[in-house]
């Protein structure tokens, strides 16, 4: 065990590390992007690879200070805000700097209980139902219900080719931290982040390829 231990230190050594990229084009999806976009392809927009999650918040809403939360944590993603075109078959990201910003909302606080719940989730079978198109759409839609003055309830859903359930729990915890720090007049809390999601998927393509990608395919 300790020889396995030490032959798998020895691999992880040999891994080059992430380095952030020195250009914004010509950028492949990962592997497992590449997979998602084939299937998408076959399918015109599949549904089954959509993640939804949701958040209460309770307590004095302020709906710009959450717009701003939400416009620094896509600003803050790349992959939150790429596109995948078709180059000569191939599919490449496309990072977007401008863009609309994905958010709606919904008014149910004048409905009784039971409408309320019956709108809710009216509203999350709309959303889940809802395609995204990876040539132009974002990788996420946030939609926000209120259903009291003092009761939210936040709407997260994504494309699985951008997040998993790791990510929306990062995704929450991200927004949640800008929404606090806007709602009380405050800067960005967020160090900035040294590698995206793209970087990442260079340096995949570069890494695996040769004896590497031989060895892998081997076993």
């Amino acid at each position: 065990m300790l020889k396995l231990k030490q032959n798998g230190s020895k691999q992880r050594q040999n891994v080059p590390e992430i380095q952030p990229r020195d250009k914004l084009s010509n950028i492949p999806p990962s592997f497992a992007q590449q997979r998602l976009w084939f299937i998408d392809q076959l399918g015109e927009g599949s549904l089954q690879y959509n993640s939804q999650g949701q958040h209460l918040m309770q307590g004095n809403f302020q709906v710009n200070a959450f717009q701003q939360a939400l416009k620094t944590l896509l600003d803050r993603h790349e992959v939150l805000r790429t596109h995948f075109k078709s180059v000569a078959g191939e599919a490449q990201q496309v990072i977007v700097k401008d863009y609309d910003l994905p958010f709606t909302q919904h008014d149910f606080s004048q409905l009784s209980v039971q409408d309320k719940a019956v709108q809710v989730r009216r509203v999350m079978r709309d959303e889940t139902a809802i395609p995204f198109n990876l040539s132009r759409d974002l990788m996420v839609r946030v939609c926000l219900l209120k259903l009291s003055n003092t009761h939210h309830l936040l709407l997260y859903t994504m494309h699985h080719i951008a997040s998993d359930g790791w990510s929306i729990g990062i995704f929450k915890r991200e927004l949640n931290l800008l929404y606090k720090a806007y709602s009380e007049k405050q800067d960005n809390p967020l160090a900035p982040l040294k590698v995206q999601y793209a970087d990442y998927a260079l340096w995949q393509h570069n890494w695996l390829q040769g004896e590497v990608l031989e060895k892998q395919l081997g076993y």
